[in-house]
């Protein structure tokens, strides 16, 4: 009995989604903030080696991540030592990148119904979404997350909208 007060009165570290009851929003809420907030022994050694691939892939091929102050560092090397810097790795994102842009994103509205109304809409819609694209630049934002994709092995893309922002 004494051991069924002890489990019930504990306090949930929400840690595992075994502990986490999924019909609650407040449980689930505090779930998904501990994680996104708390990054972790492993998101800190993805991030070591996300760090590692940038330098690699800008040409500074002999920085090494420093533990004691989690920071990159250029270790020390003899006056008489002559560090050669042959990237290929960038050669390697580009062609990947270029692989990749080969097929663009395509945008298509589709009407609720058959209705003229709503296909008329559909049209009106194709043609903002193709204006916004363009306006925004995404196509370069595309260049630059599918860089980073090669770079690190994972990009993430997040629409945001700021009502506050002036528009165009």
């Amino acid at each position: 009995m004494a051991l069924d007060t002890a489990y019930a009165t504990r306090k949930k570290d929400y840690s595992t989604p075994g502990q986490v009851d999924f019909t609650r929003t407040d449980e689930v809420v505090k779930f998904v903030e501990k994680h996104y907030r708390e990054p972790g022994p492993h998101r800190q050694q993805l991030e070591r080696q996300w760090f590692l691939n940038i330098c690699q892939y800008v040409g500074l091929q002999y920085h090494t991540f420093d533990q004691a102050s989690h920071s990159l560092a250029l270790p020390q090397a003899p006056p008489w030592r002559v560090r050669l810097v042959c990237n290929r790795l960038q050669q390697i994102v580009q062609k990947r990148t270029a692989k990749m842009l080969r097929q663009r994103p395509v945008w298509n509205v589709i009407p609720a119904s058959n209705d003229t109304d709503d296909q008329s809409r559909a049209i009106c819609g194709n043609r903002v979404a193709k204006y916004y694209w363009r306006h925004l630049q995404m196509d370069t934002q595309l260049v630059k997350a599918l860089t980073w994709l090669g770079t690190c092995g994972n990009v993430f893309l997040s629409p945001i909208w700021d009502p506050e922002k002036e528009r165009p």
